[in-house]
């Protein structure tokens, strides 16, 4: 007997594209050969589930082929007429901290990486380097949980959001993403932490423990 019930596999979606359609076909065989379906993702499957975890992972990395920019745009695309999938499957996936992100990008790097060395030109002078890189992420208002006022190099002043800090690697023809991490700052004014008065802390406390 199955320990999992999946009834839709993802990965068999490329019967239903045309040949000329090369972007899908290259994530299609992408995803296959970094075994993205053997991934332990989070938790054990549930035997219920419809979806497999490595095959939502899949439809996540389709959406810029589609050009979906979030989950509920997804809702109205021509891909949620092929992978019949909710956009709270989405939701949820992408919600569950039981997931290791950091872990998932580490393991298809190092995939990748195996892969290109073994195709490598091993008298190659390409220059490799690493690259570090702080980006803003603003928000519209305070009550995002961990949110912190952040000072912008860029703009020059301070807003609500996060600060993203990424690690990179070029090997003179590709970008990796290596490793990437999301921060809150907690501001020079001790009577205003994080750039929150003492109401706004207690209204993002509140929402927090309710969510």
């Amino acid at each position: 007997m199955l320990q999992n019930k999946s009834t839709k596999v993802f990965s068999e979606t490329n019967s239903f594209f045309s040949s000329t359609e090369k972007g899908i076909y290259r994530i299609m065989e992408l995803y296959r050969t970094l075994n993205l379906h053997r991934l332990q993702l989070g938790q054990q499957e549930m035997p219920q589930s419809t979806f497999r975890k490595g095959d939502i992972l899949l439809g996540l990395l389709l959406f810029p082929i589609y050009s979906i920019s979030n989950v509920y745009s997804y809702s109205t695309s021509h891909l949620s007429k092929t992978i019949e999938a909710q956009k709270n499957t989405f939701y949820r996936f992408k919600n569950d901290f039981n997931i290791n992100w950091r872990s998932v990008v580490f393991k298809c790097n190092k995939v990748l990486l195996g892969k290109i060395e073994e195709c490598a030109d091993n008298n190659t002078t390409s220059l490799k380097c690493l690259v570090f890189d702080d980006t803003d992420f603003e928000k519209s208002t305070y009550k995002t949980e961990h949110i912190s006022k952040i000072w912008s190099h860029v703009n020059h002043c301070r807003f609500f959001g996060f600060k993203g800090l990424f690690l990179g690697l070029w090997d003179g023809k590709s970008f990796f993403a290596l490793d990437f991490s999301l921060h809150k700052e907690n501001g020079k004014n001790k009577k205003k932490p994080f750039g929150l008065t003492a109401k706004q802390r207690q209204k993002v406390s509140l929402r927090a423990s309710t969510s």
